[in-house]
């Protein structure tokens, strides 16, 4: 599935949306409580908002299983 680049957001992004440190953020990663970024350049990681949203609402299968 491919995304618009409205539909990613960045690592800072989803910390900052989450008011959380990005070491908070990794460490949540490693739990499985978010799904890991994907690689979509060299340099940045991306999720997508409807696994954020997932997180924030508490619907782990929107939050994990969707995919970039």
């Amino acid at each position: 599935m491919r995304y618009c680049v409205d539909d990613l957001i960045t690592t800072d992004e989803v910390a900052h949306a989450l008011r959380i440190s990005k070491q908070t953020l990794w460490r949540y990663i490693e739990k499985g409580k978010l799904p890991p970024p994907r690689k979509i350049s060299k340099i940045k990681l991306y999720w997508t908002k409807k696994q954020l949203e997932g997180f924030i609402s508490g619907d782990e299968e929107k939050c994990l299983n969707t995919k970039i």
